[in-house]
């Protein structure tokens, strides 16, 4: 068992170098710095419901901070400007798994400008003008300390946590995943979505789909465990290389 556990985990580290390596980037140490050409998808016209939701995972660390900002720190409107994404016509939607409010706001906007970006929380870009691809810049923080959340009978989105898959870490699957984090067997699921084919796909932990969908580098996972009770919460460390 062991043998075979070293095998998979070489393969991963190999996989994940060389999408690293493939986009430009770099890492060093424990603490890795990362350089990333993201690609991104358009909504296409009646497509399915998911096309062009580009759910975005950025580093922890990351440089989108100052002007355009009107706050203290990291904020939607510089990663606009610094990814250069359109002004006006690119849309952005982040999720708080403490109320399950969704929050839509533009790039070029006040409120871009206005609105911090969490670490660890992925987000949605979604635009008919989006570049083909932008590139993301950042580095991790091992001691940033991911919590999940109860789920809510009559808030659908309560509880559910798009979550900023950091770009070396260790888990390839959901199932991985859904280890990592401590999420309980047959009540919590992994989702991801594919904005160039319109789909999302969820899965069960525990279950043996949860190993076969494959995180993607970049992209974000929504994770939501409904075995958490208010007050309680579930707290991890992402794992890395």
């Amino acid at each position: 068992m062991l043998k075979h556990w070293a095998s998979r985990l070489t393969v991963a580290v190999l996989a994940a170098a060389l999408i690293i390596v493939v986009a430009g980037g770099f890492a060093t140490a424990s603490n890795m710095g990362f350089k990333l050409n993201k690609a991104l998808s358009r909504p296409v016209t009646g497509g399915a419901a998911d096309s062009g939701n580009n759910w975005l995972s950025i580093p922890f660390k990351n440089p989108y901070s100052g002007s355009p900002c009107t706050i203290s720190g990291v904020c939607y409107g510089a990663f606009c400007t610094q990814t250069a994404l359109p002004a006006l016509t690119t849309g952005l939607q982040d999720l708080d798994p403490n109320t399950g409010t969704t929050t839509n706001f533009t790039c070029g906007t006040a409120a871009a400008n206005s609105r911090a970006i969490t670490p660890g929380v992925g987000f949605r870009v979604r635009g008919n003008s989006v570049p083909a691809s932008i590139i993301i810049v950042g580095s991790h923080d091992p001691a940033q300390v991911i919590t999940l959340l109860a789920t809510s009978a009559t808030k659908p989105d309560q509880g559910n946590l798009w979550f900023a898959v950091p770009y070396h870490t260790t888990a390839v699957t959901a199932a991985d995943l859904c280890t990592q984090a401590g999420m309980t067997a047959l009540r919590a699921t992994v989702r991801t979505v594919s904005a160039s084919a319109g789909s999302g796909t969820t899965v069960t932990c525990g279950t043996a789909t949860a190993g076969t969908l494959v995180l993607r580098l970049g992209e974000a996972a929504r994770l939501r465990d409904s075995s958490i009770v208010a007050p309680a919460v579930k707290t991890f460390i992402p794992a890395h290389f």
